[in-house]
């Protein structure tokens, strides 16, 4: 008796909000509608970049896994904000993503 189970596609984005400030989190949707959708909200001072996103299927669990990961680079224990150079984060996000696609999948932006 076997379950089917829902393989989810989405990305995991990198965004700058300012220097070396970066948001990395998951979306089943596009990093750009993402980022549009975040930055609507009151307080954000100026529209998030997409600087990079890597695609994958369970997002949530990658991201859980890179959050981990980079935890001692948070710049707020309980938000998605690292103080991180855009290229350790791509080296570190496709080190623990391999496991999670099949190929190299990321997009340059």
């Amino acid at each position: 008796n076997f379950e089917k189970v829902k393989v989810i596609h989405g990305y995991i984005f990198f965004l700058i909000l300012y220097y070396q400030v970066c948001k990395i989190g998951y979306t089943n949707e596009t990093p750009e509608g993402r980022a549009k959708e975040i930055s609507r909200g009151t307080g954000v001072v100026r529209p998030f970049k997409v600087e990079w996103a890597f695609q994958c299927f369970d997002g949530i669990l990658l991201e859980y896994e890179i959050h981990k990961y980079l935890d001692p680079y948070r710049d707020n224990s309980r938000r998605e904000f690292f103080r991180i150079d855009l290229n350790y984060a791509k080296q570190t996000i496709q080190k623990i993503g391999k496991n999670y696609t099949n190929s190299n999948s990321n997009l340059e932006i």
